[in-house]
């Protein structure tokens, strides 16, 4: 999806572009709060949120955690 949102080269339209940034948007959130309730869940059980700041350090890893594939690239560098 950001490769699209991002392109300046003319190969998509802006309405393309829009709905591209729209649709990462769309999961980021989706994602976002699903790991919110999971850890939300860990704390109410162990009273502790352990897992969520293991994963948090780890980038991708974190977003296993989840369980949710956000479906976009993620720019590396």
């Amino acid at each position: 999806m950001s490769a699209i949102t991002n392109d300046d080269s003319g190969t998509f339209t802006i309405n393309e572009r829009r709905a591209a940034f729209t649709q990462a948007y769309d999961e980021e959130q989706a994602w976002r709060s699903q790991v919110v309730a999971q850890a939300m869940a860990e704390y109410n059980t162990t009273g502790k949120m352990t897992n969520f700041f293991k994963f948090q350090s780890r980038g991708r890893q974190w977003r296993a955690y989840a369980g949710f594939a956000c479906g976009h690239a993620e720019k590396s560098g």
